[in-house]
């Protein structure tokens, strides 16, 4: 069995790019010697009187975060000592062969779509229902690229996948998630006798947690975090997603299944 582990970086309105990235871990191989490694990185990188409750959260440490951020004093943790932290981080999934799908929104253009939709049916979205939207349709296209994997890389193997919590897109992301998993709901929606839908081996509703509960969200923030940089052309970028490239997962064009 596998676990999937997801995370998303650019939520805040003044990001024009939203990504959502998901690792495919194996449960019983994999799990425990990712999670001794992650805590190898602590004992590596963080202090020890830093260390209790601490977790890797790629924006801080590349920005330096807020004042209250262990990483914001940067005259001790210079440039050189927080990115050699997201450069041990990035490698983790070539390390462990861990396979990555991600889920990228553009937000103007799924908002101008959503507006001239809505002007024509007379409809009104408010800001968070646009919002709500936008994660839960990234969420979908990272589901979409887990089971697709699994059935070419598997011959029967299921996952559970656990989100990062945010209370802003959960009812939606679950929903959106079930529905999925439902032959009569797709059917409805126009996908009837669809290969890609329902999903066959993602199972159980989408489960939501915190960094600190679940430490392998680390490595799918991280994941997000680089791919969002690289799609942004920002400074630094192909530093930090080079090193995991060849494990992000495609979705096969012959499904037609990309949403």
């Amino acid at each position: 069995m596998r676990v999937t582990y997801m995370d998303e970086s650019g939520a805040s309105p003044k990001e024009p790019l939203l990504v959502e990235a998901a690792i495919i871990v194996h449960g019983d191989d994999q799990v425990v010697p990712v999670e001794e490694h992650l805590e190898m990185l602590v004992e590596k990188h963080i202090p020890f009187d830093k260390r209790e409750g601490f977790y890797f959260h790629a924006t801080d440490i590349y920005g330096g975060g807020n004042k209250k951020c262990l990483f914001h004093d940067k005259n001790e943790w210079p440039d050189k000592r927080r990115l050699a932290i997201l450069d041990d981080l990035a490698l983790v999934p070539a390390k462990f062969d861990l396979p990555i799908s991600i889920g990228i929104m553009q937000k103007a253009k799924f908002i101008d779509g959503l507006v001239a939709s809505a002007i024509k049916a007379g409809a009104k979205h408010s800001r968070q229902e646009i919002a709500v939207a936008i994660h839960a349709l990234a969420i979908i296209q990272c589901e979409v690229g887990v089971e697709l994997w699994l059935r070419k890389h598997t011959e029967k193997e299921i996952t559970h996948v656990i989100a990062e919590n945010n209370d802003e897109v959960r009812l939606a992301a679950k929903e959106a998630h079930m529905m999925l998993r439902n032959k009569s709901e797709m059917a409805k929606e126009g996908f009837l006798d669809h290969p890609c839908f329902p999903f066959k081996r993602i199972r159980d509703g989408l489960q939501f947690t915190t960094k600190a509960e679940s430490r392998l969200l680390q490595i799918a923030d991280v994941c997000a975090w680089a791919t969002r940089r690289i799609a942004n052309n920002a400074p630094d970028a192909e530093r930090f997603y080079g090193p995991f490239r060849r494990q992000i997962v495609t979705r096969r064009k012959k499904y037609n299944c990309c949403v």
